[in-house]
């Protein structure tokens, strides 16, 4: 099967990646992942890419389109407004039959930006289309105003006689324009649809604001003023709406709050331990992977070991299910030190894939959780975060304090895609009760909430959490298994070459060391049985169609 994917000379490969229910913002969404994550990538190996397909193409058709169309706005206004200085003696009367278009589409745009409609080929055309039309309604208007004043009435007077000849000629014209665009909307093809109801909307718009404001524009030009204010006003309010105010733009650090935090993660890191997840996650119905489960819970066991050093804290964590799934391994060394080089590897047992990640790796996703592998350290360190009180929010039980907790740089914002993070602590406990994620956009990204605590000893150790990514759609619970650990793991337990070993036997022996061999063996056999049985399942599948008898692996 991967003849098709891979020259014979295992020199190139291609990707395919099939997008269900493809779209421009899906693909524009798409590009740009790839695009962030790509170089990095393929410069690792020294290789090259190129993207080809569907939805590259269609997006550059889309963009290029879009670059064009845009500059024809400006070219019609300048020819329209050339044309209207030339058609009447009085060349700043242009400016009443053109303003009104104007502000028409810049509100037309505003309202597609407001109601998130992206410009596409259709949506970007209807504009210069627009200007075309919708002048008319001011040219009629004006070239019977024009002559009611050469009849020697006064300008009220021929005001009003403009509106009580030519008004009901307008209105009709206005009607027909509309009608006929209206036409499109009920077209099999989105473009056209869509090209007909914003037309028909723009034309609207035209008819409106030429009818309403020709008595001022007529008379005097402090009414221009005010349609171009207001024009100003609603297009940057429409067309993008305003991002939410960032709480990290003027933070200034605090003591207090930092000296609170450095207390958690000195704490977090200073304690060898062993860890049991058990990871359940239920994705929400606008989630990709919703029908795949078909509303069930994706269920998912996760080992972490730390090795109790506070200045250089190395974790393991191992999935010991489902499936083909055990044995996927993620290893971080994070040196508490400012500055200092941190290491961040992924092991893929299925495709016996080993690599170390790069920091911008931290935002990626931990298979099946809501976590990120930046999150995966358990605490927010102090080379990453500044720390201040919080304002608002939820309001803390009597032991607790709210900590604002801000990416220390635009690299480490980038890294960990985070913009602020509220904090809600337990000082009695010395837990982390809640966080609110924002993310660099300073939209609410997801939650962190504790649900249950355990006592071990003389501390106390979060049981069991939850956490809602809003982003994705999906929410995870997380219950956590402790057993504190009197001396440090091995050192070659962290040992960042697959070579010495992959993670999973290291694991497993040094649980076995720690006498939780027997559950952590359990749960991988029962991994190993559910491949076992799949595959079965499959030969049978295979057999049945050609009738062939295909061996098992062990044959």
């Amino acid at each position: 099967q991967l003849a098709s994917l891979v020259s014979p000379d295992g020199a190139a490969a291609r990707i395919r990646l099939f997008v269900r229910d493809a779209d421009y913002e899906k693909g524009e969404a798409l590009t740009a992942h790839a695009d962030a994550r790509l170089p990095a990538l393929v410069g690792s190996y020294g290789a090259s890419y190129h993207t080809s397909g569907d939805l590259p193409v269609a997006g550059a058709v889309v963009r290029s389109i879009v670059r064009n169309q845009t500059r024809s706005i400006a070219w019609a206004l300048a020819t329209v407004a050339v044309v209207l200085g030339a058609l009447f003696a009085r060349g700043r009367r242009a400016l009443v039959a053109l303003l009104p278009v104007v502000a028409a589409v810049v509100g037309v745009l505003g309202a597609m930006g407001y109601a998130g409609v992206p410009l596409g080929i259709a949506t970007s055309m209807f504009a210069s289309l627009t200007v075309g039309v919708g002048v008319d309604f001011g040219v009629h208007l004006l070239s019977r105003y024009e002559r009611e004043c050469r009849a020697g009435r006064e300008p009220e007077a021929a005001v009003a006689g403009t509106l009580r000849s030519a008004g009901r000629a307008v209105a009709w014209n206005a009607v027909v324009l509309c009608v006929g665009f209206s036409v499109l909307s009920v077209s099999g093809l989105k473009p056209n649809m869509s090209l007909g109801m914003l037309l028909a909307g723009a034309v609207a718009a035209c008819y409106a604001g030429t009818v309403l404001a020709f008595p001022q524009l007529v008379r005097t030009l402090v009414a221009t003023l005010l349609v171009i204010a207001v024009s100003a006003a609603v297009a940057p309010v429409s067309l993008a709406a305003e991002p939410p105010a960032d709480p990290c733009a003027a933070v200034e650090p605090d003591a207090e709050a930092a000296s609170l935090m450095a207390e958690l993660e000195q704490r977090w890191r200073g304690e060898a331990r062993i860890v049991r997840m058990g990871i359940s996650t239920r994705y929400g119905e606008e989630h990709g992977l919703h029908d795949l489960f078909d509303g069930k819970a994706d269920e998912r066991v996760l080992w972490g070991v730390f090795g109790g050093d506070v200045d250089d804290t190395k974790m393991l964590y191992v999935f010991s299910g489902p499936g083909r799934f055990a044995g996927t391994s993620l290893l971080l060394h994070d040196r508490a030190a400012a500055g200092a080089p941190d290491g961040l590897w992924f092991y893929l047992r299925s495709f016996e894939r080993f690599r170390e990640l790069g920091a911008d790796a931290e935002r990626t996703m931990v298979p099946g959780a809501a976590l990120s592998y930046g999150d995966a350290r358990g605490f927010l360190g102090a080379d990453r975060f500044v720390f201040a009180p919080a304002a608002g929010g939820e309001a803390p039980g009597p032991d607790s304090t709210r900590v604002l907790a801000c990416p220390i740089d635009d690299t480490a914002r980038a890294d960990m895609a985070y913009g602020a993070l509220a904090v809600t602590v337990d000082r009695k406990r010395e837990l982390v009760e809640h966080i609110a994620y924002r993310d660099v956009h300073g939209k609410p990204l997801k939650d962190y909430r504790l649900l249950e605590a355990e006592r071990e000893g003389e501390r106390w150790y979060p049981a069991k959490v939850r956490l809602h990514h809003r982003g994705r759609g999906y929410t995870t619970d997380i219950d956590y298994e402790y057993w504190p650990q009197a001396d440090a793991p091995p050192a070659s337990l962290f040992a960042a070459e697959v070579t010495d070993g992959a993670f999973l036997p290291r694991l497993q022996e040094f649980l076995r060391e720690r006498g939780l061999g027997e559950r952590i063996d359990a749960e991988i056999a029962a991994a190993d049985a559910r491949v076992e049985a799949y595959e079965r399942r499959m030969r049978e599948r295979k057999a049945a169609s050609t009738g062939a008898v295909i061996p098992d692996r062990a044959e």
